[in-house]
């Protein structure tokens, strides 16, 4: 049963799995933007990371205590190389490949509260940058052919995750840009959890453009700052995680093929506020605070064994684009 959770705890980072709605139809010629990232193949990026995760567990089982419980407060931080493999406009409705890697992450303390059986991955900052993890993007930000986080330590999962979230959570924004002051709302499915029928719903917002850089300067790969000012549009979104599936029995597909029956609920909120420069349509900066709270039982079908997890989990987490230098004039 071990390796079936793995991912159980995408925390709320897979938000951005979602349709879109087109924009409104009008007579009148508006300024909208395009909050979709323009990439280039061959094109490299780095990301400042910082998730903090705040957990309160409890594991039941014949040979667990029910009444020991466990909590945890970890900060995660460090730097995310994203490189560009191929790279496709809106237009074309062809997906993006991307490569990312940890080139430098730490955390304060290791990950004590998890689903029963799951295995951390590879420990230990030394290999922190060793493991690549690929993913395509589609032309309304739906991510697919994730390959490599399941090598990552649980952590890490979490962090690339949270970061893959807040990085792609504008590209699902209309097609056609938007305007200020538009607001569009969007439902998807989560996968990669203990439980069937878990739905995102999400309501976004335009509500602003206000310069990109925050108290006047990002960072820069050299340790400068940037001087040349840049307008970023300001994207409020929140969702609401809801389950249509009957708790007495929400077992995966990939559960009851092992002879597992899934049982309880799972429910989540979200809150991302993105600010996506109008002239590269790339995340400059980006902060999300979620909670999820989870009740599941997990039982083999004849009911001769089974674990109940219960826990609270709480995340605050911060993305930054570390500016390049500028080449100096020869």
């Amino acid at each position: 049963m071990k390796h079936l959770f793995t991912r159980a705890f995408p925390l709320a980072a897979l938000f951005l799995i979602a349709g879109w709605i087109p924009p409104d139809v009008s007579g009148a010629k508006e300024l909208r933007a395009d909050l979709f990232p323009r990439l280039r193949t061959g094109q490299s990026l780095r990301y400042q990371v910082s998730l903090t995760i705040e957990t309160h567990g409890k594991t039941e089982s014949a040979i667990v205590d029910p009444e020991a419980g466990s909590s945890s407060n970890v900060k995660v931080e460090g730097t995310l190389r994203v490189d560009v493999i191929d790279a496709q406009s809106r237009a074309t409705k062809s997906p993006s490949h991307l490569r990312t890697r940890f080139e430098k992450l730490g955390s304060d303390t290791p990950l004590p509260a998890r689903m029963p059986g799951a295995d951390s991955g590879t420990e230990g900052d030394a290999n922190a940058g060793e493991k690549a993890v690929e993913f395509v993007f589609a032309s309304n930000g739906e991510v697919r052919e994730v390959k490599g986080l399941e090598d990552l330590a649980l952590e890490r999962q979490q962090a690339w995750l949270d970061w893959l979230g807040q990085f792609l959570a504008p590209a699902s924004s209309p097609q056609g840009g938007v305007k200020q002051g538009q607001k569009w709302e969007s439902e998807w499915a989560e996968s990669n959890t203990v439980l069937t029928g878990l739905v995102w719903r999400r309501k976004s917002e335009y509500v602003r453009n206000e310069p990109c850089e925050q108290e006047g300067s990002l960072p820069l790969a050299d340790g400068g700052t940037i001087q040349k000012p840049e307008t970023c549009a300001a994207i409020l979104t929140t969702a609401v995680l809801r389950q249509k599936s009957p708790a007495r029995d929400a077992t995966p597909e990939e559960y009851r093929l092992h002879g597992l029956r899934n049982s309880g609920t799972i429910r989540g909120t979200l809150e991302v506020i993105s600010y996506v420069s109008l002239e590269t349509g790339l995340v400059v900066r980006s902060t999300a605070s979620s909670q999820r709270d989870l009740d599941v039982t997990i039982a083999k079908k004849d009911r001769a064994s089974q674990v109940r997890y219960t826990s609270s989990v709480k995340t605050q987490s911060e993305i930054r684009l570390i500016r390049e230098a500028p080449q100096a004039k020869p």
